[in-house]
C-alpha cells in the first residue's frame, strides 16, 4: 500500500511500467489489486455487520495485516483520491468508512476486556489500544477529507468520541511512563518500542486532523 501511495503521488495519467522480469503493470491495475485484497480480507466483517452480529479477532482476514489493515485502506484511499482505480475499486475504498465506524467499538471492547482479564499484559494492551484508536481516527479523517464518509448529523460526534479515546490511550501510557522510558523499553523489546513510537505518530496525525491543525492533500 505504501508503494501504491508513493507511485500515485507523482505518477502521470495512465502510468505503467515494466518489471525486471518483463512483467508489465499499470498503476490502475495495482490500485484495483489492493482494492481486491481489502475487499477479500474485510468480507467476513461486512457479512457480520449485515447480519447484525459481532466478530472475534483471531488473526484472520484484515487482522493479518499491519495495524489492522489501516495502511492498506490509507494507501488505497490515496490512490483512488488521485484518480486511479475502477468503479469497483473506488466503491471498496468508500465501503471502509462505515465499516471502520462499526468495527471500532467492537475492537475497543475486546481490548478493554483483555485488560480486565490479563492484568500482566496491561501495558502491551494499552499500546494496542493506542494503535487501534490512533489509526482509526487518522484513517477516518482521511476518508472524510476525500468525501468518502457520509456527512450525516451524527458523524462529527462519532469522530469526536474516537478522538477522545485516542487521548485516553495516551493518558494511560503516560501514567505507565511509556514515553519517558523509551530507551529502557527499546533495550528490552525493540518491537514494542517501535510500536509505541509508530503508533504515537499515527495518533498525533489523527488528532491534528481531528482538530483542524493539519489537512490532507491529494492534488
Amino acid at each position: 500500500p505504501w508503494a501504491l501511495q508513493a507511485l500515485a503521488a507523482w505518477a502521470p495519467t495512465d502510468f505503467e511500467w515494466q518489471a525486471e522480469d518483463g512483467t508489465e503493470t499499470r498503476l490502475e491495475d495495482l490500485t484495483d489489486f489492493v482494492a481486491a485484497v481489502v475487499a477479500k480480507e474485510t468480507r467476513f466483517m461486512m457479512q457480520a455487520r449485515k447480519q447484525g452480529v459481532g466478530f472475534k479477532k483471531k488473526g484472520q482476514g484484515i487482522f493479518r495485516y499491519t495495524c489492522g489493515g489501516a495502511h492498506l485502506m490509507q494507501g488505497l484511499n490515496f490512490a483512488v483520491a488521485r484518480g486511479y482505480g475502477s468503479t469497483t475499486g473506488k466503491q471498496v475504498s468508500k465501503d471502509q468508512g462505515p465499516l471502520l465506524l462499526w468495527r471500532f467499538p467492537i475492537e475497543l471492547a475486546q481490548i478493554e476486556a483483555g485488560i480486565q482479564q490479563q492484568k500482566d499484559f496491561t501495558f502491551r494492551l494499552n499500546v494496542q489500544r493506542l494503535k487501534l484508536t490512533g489509526h482509526t481516527l487518522e484513517t477516518l479523517h482521511k476518508l472524510s477529507a476525500m468525501g468518502q464518509l457520509d456527512n450525516d448529523p451524527g458523524l462529527k460526534t462519532r469522530l469526536d468520541v474516537i478522538a477522545l479515546q485516542v487521548v485516553e490511550s495516551v493518558r494511560r501510557l503516560e501514567s505507565q511512563k511509556a514515553f519517558q522510558n523509551l530507551d529502557q523499553i527499546r533495550i528490552k523489546d525493540e518491537q514494542l518500542y517501535l510500536d509505541i513510537v509508530g503508533d504515537a505518530a499515527h495518533a498525533l496525525r489523527g488528532l491534528k486532523l481531528a482538530m483542524g491543525q493539519q489537512g490532507v492533500r491529494y492534488r
